[in-house]
């Protein structure tokens, strides 16, 4: 309802938005997960709370350094992709405000991979379900706020994402603050 063209320019970003989450951030948080599980399994917390302390540094590290590239160089990516044929010059700008839009959220997204894994090996799985409802829930507000609101058109939803990916990040860190873990 924000635009007609909107669903394009948020399918066309959100693939590159995906790409960067998958071959960075997903990849980084992933290779930690089985061995942080495997801690928490055994009762070797303090190991564990070494394990994710390492992770949240180096998934912040590559994550911000992955960020930072794609508000320098996304425009050059989408034109290098997509900036043929039909696909005109109006819609590489759009598809790239999309991706940028997107971007903003890539640090809290790989982080939540690495927080909900504490609790899924603690066997905690209702504590990231609830988190992840009140998110959707805030995710909708951020929606019909941007759009009907702000009248930020489509952009609206890849910034509500983002925001929301943020929201949910900050939940789960509070609370596995609340039981010990987390990293300076």
């Amino acid at each position: 309802c924000a635009d007609v063209r909107g669903p394009i320019y948020l399918w066309y970003s959100i693939r590159f938005q995906q790409l960067a989450l998958a071959i960075f951030g997903i990849a980084a948080a992933n290779t930690l997960v089985p061995l942080l599980s495997r801690m928490i399994k055994r009762g070797e917390i303090e190991k564990g709370k070494e394990i994710f302390a390492f992770g949240v540094r180096h998934i912040l590290t590559l994550m911000f350094s992955v960020t930072l590239a794609i508000l320098a160089l996304g425009y050059f990516a989408i034109d290098l992709v997509y900036g043929r044929g039909s696909f005109s010059n109006y819609a590489v700008h759009q598809t790239t405000y999309f991706f940028w839009a997107y971007s903003i959220g890539l640090i809290p997204t790989a982080l939540i991979i690495l927080h909900s894994a504490v609790f899924y090996a603690e066997g905690n799985f209702r504590a990231p379900t609830c988190v992840a409802l009140i998110v959707v829930g805030i995710h909708i507000i951020f929606n019909s706020f941007f759009i009907f609101g702000l009248r930020l058109g489509p952009m609206s939803i890849a910034l509500a994402t983002s925001l929301s990916s943020w929201v949910n990040y900050f939940i789960l860190r509070y609370l596995l603050v609340k039981k010990g873990w987390f990293s300076r």
